[in-house]
């Protein structure tokens, strides 16, 4: 299918969003396109010495056969062993991994490779055949022995051990969670560890919080325990790091480039006599070397003797890890980086807004009910299922006690999935293979979506179509989008950063991401369970700070980050992860591809964190409703291919049962009437290989992969001289190119009203007894009672004075909450003696709830433990004069529902804005400070300035900016509701004046302002109920009121109206 052709750039009317780096990543497979039809031969009947043909025809060459071995051992056997005799089944093998190495890209031993390409003025290509080889160890075969050594006394002694962060302490034992595993089949592994926490346990953990030499640790415990031998001091020690609770020095770190060097480099000091293996092991390092020297064809022999060797010392199923650098020097034009940020831009712009996975929207949503949005949670006690919420559902390293609530899936991407679905169908029934993304249709999907919230790392997956290096110059050329990449920084350069000449361009241009919220970017790394894939663990620290966990790192290093280190706090938006020690909120992400799904679950919060910040993913979605369709279209933007025509073969199609020639008549049918064309890739996940449809071998092989993967997609794939840029004698190479990009965050203007984000917590975190709360028993009693919405007001104004009356002499404060989780209830808490509480009022309660349960008001009563908001209000020292204001706050509202009868005479948001402006006046006593804190705390909103507007002149007769203490007469509220206003004002001036005490002498949790701002919301809470709206237009009435006082007595003394700014100065000043 020809898929360049003259044609327009993408749309440069304005800056891409995107920012591309100087430098990208180049993957192409070991042959060139047009050996591919090699692969043809019909395998189907062929006697034994058609198969042997076959395979020799494909194996002839030294560079390929090597090629076959390194991927494959199992493979290389069956090619040299049977006396020349060859099975349909390795013949079969054959062809797929030749067609793997002439139509993917995908780096996989010697059979594709990796090389660097730079962008510049003009096109310059130079493709060579001399190829460099890496080869390192397996980690699973080096791990195995470094563990073995481990064990051995010999070897600690030249060692370092730190303690393993993941390591946590419970009821007397010593607990591990994520055990790595060198050998993943080793069914007598521990995966999980629980030692007992004995004192010369305790007193190890302690003295190993920064790395130690082992002596120096053997010698300090001894010391400590005079009496225990020194054969059991060892032997604890080398228990402790075989069970993983101690890490050693001798595991490659994550950056390593050579992790045999260096375990070599830390055993150096060890005689060969103390450690044969060491001998053979240098051998093996030095004959590595010399395979990594060799050209591609020329290691075979080589290749076999250090594989030998490898199983001498350590038998194993994997023994070397290969990769591939080409040998390409490539310069592109900096148009095709241009483009690639076009496609990018417009992709975030029309993709559906991302959907934060169900588990993680409940996880923050019981986060925010249990810590609320000012605590600042240490990372571990947050993710124990004893101290915190345990780990959000789905997580598995340890497995969650959490489970899903199942939710139905938005409705605001109905119209996007109707239009898209819409224009798949109409492209099939008009024989059409392409839609163009037109300006129209771009505004129809436009998600709003811009630079803010994009992620902040972003690899853009692409093949760069051309005939040759002119066109390219000319601008003659398409990218065809494969993926998007958004959660991890450079990933898919990490496990070949050691193939390419040089990195600090692109680690200059990854540290140059700035995440929307502020965060300083760290790269987090961990070591894998299973070792096997230890390599695609492996890559550079691209940032400065880094989060190594499992591994041996110094975290005393200014630059090392532990996870006691970390703290997580929650606004009512998302997440947010603090460095105590930075004083920053951090945006961690990974540095390479490997699977973060897999990680200890600290590991996979903070990535999922940062993840789920994007409001939106930069690739293409044909969304649920097209999925499914038979044919979706080519989707194509200026010179940039979104998504390729797809087809998805009929479900008959992947029956087992029928025969190859009745399933290659039912695929004609069925290819004509979708007019797939002859070459295709074969897609299954990132699995791509291009075929010949017109070839049954090909055919053949399709059948088997949509019996084994029934998932299989057939996709478009260009005529071969689209490739044509990338050649040499041989001809052209199918290409990958991969484009770091981050987004061009705009440091200007901001909205005026920016989602609620704390920019950093006071960093106050609980004692133990504080983080405990006050459990029923003591002296809070805390009661849920659930009730309809409907009902609450009744209850609050008719039954709940008649309990307050019965316990007067029980409790000395007492307040009241509105909530759902998702049942709507209201939360009682009471205050006063323990003995009284338990032994008088909960009867008391009791009765009193039965009493609404008759009446059909309120349904069960819960008890719980009361977490006061420490944070939030002023830490421990203000918490009595706080709760003293939820008292007189709810004693106040309930006065003022009782004055307002079943008919208010004004909007319940008015009566909320006249409070606000009292509260706000008793807490800032100062003249003029009520106008100035509201008019800088409360931006002005269009949308809700309307009810200003509406009821002006209510708002202006209510709404009194001065100090007075009483509320305004034309409330018209009675006597026992204005002594409640009263002594309501009189506890917020007291609070207002404990808050700036403790601020004074640097003892207070938060700011006043903040503190402030929360009373207001918790008394609409108490008055209207949780309603954001409702709340917004509270506020936009204060706000209007007094704007318009200040703008009244402004213009009667001839001065200006102050600039915002200088309004937020002067807020600032008044706390």
């Amino acid at each position: 299918m020809r898929l360049v052709s003259s044609s327009a750039a993408s749309d440069g009317g304005h800056a891409p969003v995107f920012q591309c780096a100087d430098i990208a990543l180049l993957r192409a497979p070991l042959l060139p396109l047009d050996r591919a039809t090699a692969a043809t031969a019909d395998l189907r009947g062929a006697d034994a010495a058609a198969l042997r043909s076959h395979v020799k025809t494909l194996t002839s060459t030294p560079e390929i056969h090597e090629a076959l071995l390194v991927s494959s051992a199992s493979l290389g056997d069956a090619l040299a062993g049977h006396g020349g005799r060859i099975t349909r089944r390795t013949a079969y093998a054959v062809s797929r991994y030749w067609l793997r190495m002439t139509t993917r890209t995908t780096p996989f031993g010697l059979l594709a490779g990796a090389a660097a390409v730079r962008f510049g003025g003009t096109a310059k290509v130079v493709l060579g055949a001399g190829h460099t080889k890496s080869a390192v160890p397996d980690m699973n075969w080096l791990l195995t022995l470094v563990e073995r050594w481990q064990r051995d006394l010999t070897v600690l002694r030249h060692l370092r051990v730190v303690a393993n962060d993941l390591v946590i302490v419970r009821d007397g034992r010593v607990e591990l969670t994520f055990v790595s595993l060198a050998k993943p089949d080793d069914t007598r592994a521990p995966t999980v560890v629980s030692l007992r926490h004995s004192a010369p346990v305790r007193a190890t953990l302690a003295a190993v919080a920064k790395p130690v030499r082992f002596p120096e640790l053997a010698d300090s415990l001894r010391r400590s325990f005079p009496r225990a031998s020194g054969e059991a001091i060892d032997g604890l020690l080398r228990s402790l790091v075989d069970h993983q609770v101690l890490v050693t020095d001798l595991v490659p770190p994550s950056d390593e480039p050579d992790p045999l060097g260096y375990v070599l480099r830390i055993l150096g000091g060890i005689p060969p006599e103390e450690l044969p293996e060491l001998t053979e092991l240098r051998t093996v390092h030095e004959e590595l070397a010399a395979y990594r020297r060799l050209a591609p064809g020329e290691g075979v022999r080589l290749w076999t003797s250090v594989t030998e060797r490898m199983r001498r010392i350590q038998p194993s199923r994997h023994l070397i890890a290969t990769d591939l650098r080409l040998d390409a020097h490539v310069t592109l034009p900096r148009e095709v980086a241009t483009e690639a940020e076009r496609a990018a831009d417009v992709m975030l712009k029309i993709a559906p807004p991302a959907r934060i996975e169900q588990h993680l929207v409940d996880y923050h949503r019981d986060f925010l009910e249990r810590y609320g949005t000012e605590q600042p949670v240490p990372l571990r006690t947050l993710l124990d299922p004893a101290t915190g919420l345990g780990a959000p559902a789905t997580y598995q390293q340890p497995p969650s006690h959490r489970w899903i609530n199942p939710s139905p899936a938005p409705d605001h991407l109905r119209n996007r999935d109707e239009l898209l679905s819409s224009l798949a169908q109409a492209a099939a029934l008009e024989g059409s293979s392409e839609t163009v993304l037109t300006d129209d249709l771009i505004e129809r999907l436009d998600n709003g979506v811009r630079a803010d919230g994009a992620p902040g790392f972003c690899d853009v997956y692409a093949t760069l179509l051309a005939r040759s290096c002119a066109d390219l110059d000319a601008g003659d050329f398409r990218l065809l989008i494969h993926q998007a990449g958004a959660d991890c920084y450079a990933g898919a350069f990490g496990r070949f950063a050691r193939l390419l000449d040089n990195t600090d361009d692109l680690t200059s241009f990854v540290r140059q991401a700035n995440p929307a919220s502020g965060a300083l970017p760290i790269q987090v790394s961990w070591r894998p369970r299973t070792s096997h894939f230890g390599l695609l663990a492996r890559a550079p620290w691209w940032v400065p700070h880094r989060l190594s966990v499992g591994w041996f790192d110094d975290r005393s290093a200014p630059e090392a980050l532990g996870l006691d280190d970390l703290v997580v706090t929650a606004s009512t938006d998302w997440f947010h992860v603090f460095s105590q020690s930075l004083g920053r909120e951090v945006a961690p992400h990974r540095g390479h591809m490997l699977n973060y799904a897999t990680a200890p679950n600290p590991v996979r919060f903070l990535i999922d964190i940062t993840v789920n910040q994007a409001q939106a993913r930069t690739s293409w979605s044909w969304g649920s409703a097209a999925a499914l369709l038979p044919f979706v279209p080519r989707v194509r933007y200026g010179r940039s291919v979104l998504s390729a025509a797809r087809w998805l073969p009929d479900q008959s199609l992947r029956s087992t049962g029928l025969p190859f020639e009745e399933w290659a008549d039912q695929f004609a049918r069925w290819r004509r009437r979708w007019r797939v064309p002859r070459y295709v890739v074969m897609k299954f996940l990132d699995n791509r290989t291009r075929i010949d449809l017109d070839e049954p071998h090909h055919l053949d092989l399709l059948r088997q992969q949509l019996q084994r993967r029934p998932e299989t997609e057939l996709v478009e794939t260009p005529d071969a001289d689209s490739y044509g840029w990338l050649s040499r004698s041989g001809g052209a190479y199918v290409n990958e190119l991969i484009f770091p990009m981050i987004p061009r965050r705009d440091t200007g203007a901001r909205p005026e009203t920016p989602p609620q984000r704390p920019a950093r917590p006071v960093m106050r975190l609980r004692s133990e007894q504080q983080s405990l709360g006050h459990a029923p028993g003591g002296e809070w009693l805390y009661a849920k009672l659930y009730s309809p919405l409907a009902a609450q007001d009744t209850i609050l104004t008719r039954y709940l004075p008649r309990l307050l009356t019965a316990v007067a002499g029980e409790v000395d404060r007492w307040f009241f909450l509105r909530y759902h989780d998702p049942e709507s209830h209201l939360r009682l808490r009471f205050h006063g003696d323990p003995t009284a509480l338990a032994a008088r009022l909960l009867p008391t309660l009791r009765d009193w709830v039965d009493g609404l349960r008759q009446a059909r008001l309120a349904g069960n009563l819960v008890l719980d433990t009361y977490h006061p908001e420490l944070e939030r209000y002023g830490g421990p020292a203000a918490m009595t004069a706080a709760e003293q204001v939820f008292h007189t706050d709810s004693t106040a509202v309930l006065a003022q529902l009782a004055s307002t009868g079943d008919g208010p005479r004004v909007p319940p948001e008015l009566t909320a804005a006249v409070n606000f402006s009292s509260i706000v006046g008793a807490f800032h006593p100062r003249h003029g400070a009520t106008a100035a804190w509201l008019l800088a705390r409360y931006p002005k909103d269009e949308e809700h300035h309307r009810m200003f507007r509406t009821h002006r002149s209510e708002c202006l007769r209510l709404i009194d900016p001065g100090t007075t203490a009483d509320p305004p007469p034309a409330l018209a509220l009675s006597a026992t509701a204005a002594a409640a206003w009263k002594a309501r004002s009189a506890a917020v001036a007291r609070y207002g004046q404990v808050l700036r005490e403790l601020g004074g002498s640097g003892d207070a949790w938060g700011t006043p302002g903040h503190a402030l701002a929360s009373l207001l919301h918790m008394h609409h809470n108490r008055l209207i109920g949780a309603d954001s709206t409702s709340e917004a237009r509270a506020q936009a009435m204060a706000r209007g009121a007094l704007q318009a006082y200040q703008d009244r007595t402004n213009a009667l003394h001839g001065q200006a109206a102050p600039h915002p700014e200088r309004k937020r100065e002067n807020a600032r000043r008044n706390g």
